[in-house]
């Protein structure tokens, strides 16, 4: 695990326990914190990891805030070279709280393509119009050290606000992605198709 996470983070600190080790397991495949309470996890840690004791949600969970501080600081000095960075947004937008996952990319000075996924952060606000939307994605960029600046184009879905964030940076080109315009294309084709033989 150890070997795995070093190679694909570019050189972030090695775990210095069991835990911490499994903890990077978790968060390097998507695997809910509540897998520490099954009972062959348990059975596994007691029989194998006496020394450290029980491995619980809340110790994995107290560990979040350190380890993504340092994820931030890898993932930001990948990009210290890159002066035009583009970015991905995707929005599942509820009622008064979305969630918005974010990709960035570019290339390097050498020509090597650098992408990184920055993660899913939570938009909490009374309207989700485009200008709020374009406020929290700069605010989760800066977090990553990536400046306004240095974007030069922002992927968005159709949605009503998510196309026009871009024009809310200082020089971005906006965007659409044609996987869904493609879709919206589709699902139009096949409602009219139906209306037609509902005729």
């Amino acid at each position: 695990i150890r070997d795995y996470f070093t190679k694909k983070s570019g050189g972030m600190q090695l775990p210095t326990s069991a835990s911490n080790s499994f903890m990077y397991f978790l968060f390097e495949n998507n695997i809910s914190f509540s897998v520490v309470n099954s009972g062959s996890f348990k059975y596994y840690w007691q029989k194998f990891q006496k020394e450290e004791g029980p491995l619980t949600r809340q110790k994995v969970a107290d560990s979040v805030s350190s380890v993504f501080d340092e994820i931030k600081s890898v993932i930001g000095s990948g990009f210290n070279s890159i002066s035009d960075i583009a970015i991905t947004t995707d929005g599942l937008t509820g009622r008064r709280v979305s969630l918005w996952n974010i990709t960035a990319r570019g290339l390097d000075k050498d020509w090597n393509f650098v992408r990184s996924y920055l993660g899913c952060f939570p938009v909490i606000a009374p309207t989700h119009d485009n200008f709020t939307l374009s406020q929290r994605v700069k605010e989760i960029l800066l977090l990553f050290g990536l400046a306004e600046e240095r974007i030069s184009g922002v992927t968005t879905d159709e949605g009503s606000a998510a196309p026009c964030i871009a024009r809310n940076f200082v020089r971005a080109l906006e965007i659409h992605c044609g996987d869904h315009l493609l879709n919206t294309t589709l699902r139009n084709a096949i409602e009219e198709f139906n209306e037609y033989h509902q005729r």
